[in-house]
C-alpha cells in the first residue's frame, strides 16, 4: 500500500530497462517533473498497483514511453511521449482525477492490448468530456487504427455488426448495427392458417431472439 508521488523531479536512464520498472501496489503519482528512459524498455512499466500523471513529462527515446497493466489516471496536461506509441494498457485509462480532467493539448497514441472483434464493445476511456481524447488516436495490439464513440461517460469503440433475417421464403431483411445496439426486426404479416411466435437464433426455433 501507500503512494509514491514525483514533483520537480528529473529521472533518466540509460539502461535497458525501465526508468520505474514498478510491481508495488502503491500508486505512483507524477505531478511535475520528467521520467525519460533512453533504453529499450520505456520510461515507466507498471506491473501492478496504480499509475496517475497529473503533469510533467514522460518519455522514451527508444519504445513506448508508458507500459501499463491497471487502469492509469490522466489528469491536468502531462505529456506522454514513445515510439510507436505513447502509452500501453490492457485496461481502460481515466481521463480524470479528483475533478480535474485530461486537457493535455499534445498529440498521445494509446496502444490497447487486444485485437477488437466485429460486433464487440470495448471500453477505453473513462470520461463524461470526449473532447478529452479528441487529440488522442487508438490502436488496437495489431497497430490498426479505429476511431471512438462516446456513450454514458465512456470513449469505446463499437465495431459494426450485420443481422439477416431467414424465412421459409428465404433472406427478407437485413439490419446494419452498431455493437451495443439491438437489431429491429422486420414487421411480418401473418399467414392464414398461421401465428407469428417470435424470430430465432437457430434454424429449430430452440433459440430466441429478444429485442
Amino acid at each position: 500500500g501507500g503512494a509514491i508521488t514525483a514533483v520537480d523531479s528529473h529521472i533518466t536512464s540509460s539502461a535497458t530497462a525501465a526508468v520505474l520498472d514498478y510491481s508495488s501496489s502503491s500508486t505512483l503519482t507524477l505531478t511535475s517533473g520528467s521520467i525519460v528512459g533512453e533504453g529499450t524498455k520505456g520510461a515507466i512499466d507498471v506491473r501492478s498497483g496504480s499509475l496517475v500523471l497529473l503533469g510533467g513529462r514522460v518519455e522514451s527515446r527508444d519504445d513506448v514511453a508508458v507500459y501499463n497493466d491497471s487502469s492509469p489516471y490522466l489528469s491536468g496536461a502531462p505529456t506522454v511521449t514513445g515510439v510507436g506509441a505513447d502509452i500501453y494498457t490492457e485496461k481502460p485509462i481515466y481521463l480524470s482525477r479528483g475533478g480535474v480532467p485530461y486537457s493535455s493539448l499534445e498529440p498521445m497514441t494509446v496502444r490497447y492490448g487486444e485485437t477488437f472483434s466485429r460486433g464487440s464493445c470495448y471500453e477505453i476511456f473513462y470520461t463524461a468530456d470526449p473532447t478529452s481524447y479528441s487529440n488522442v488516436t487508438l490502436l488496437d495490439a495489431l497497430c490498426r487504427e479505429y476511431s471512438l464513440t462516446h456513450l454514458a461517460g465512456v470513449g469505446a469503440v463499437r465495431l459494426p455488426y450485420t443481422v439477416r433475417y431467414y424465412t421459409s421464403d428465404g433472406l427478407i431483411a437485413t439490419d446494419e448495427c452498431l455493437s451495443g445496439e439491438r437489431s429491429t426486426p422486420p414487421t411480418l404479416e401473418d399467414r392464414l392458417g398461421y401465428s407469428f411466435s417470435g424470430w430465432y437464433l437457430d434454424r429449430e426455433g430452440r433459440v430466441g431472439y429478444s429485442t
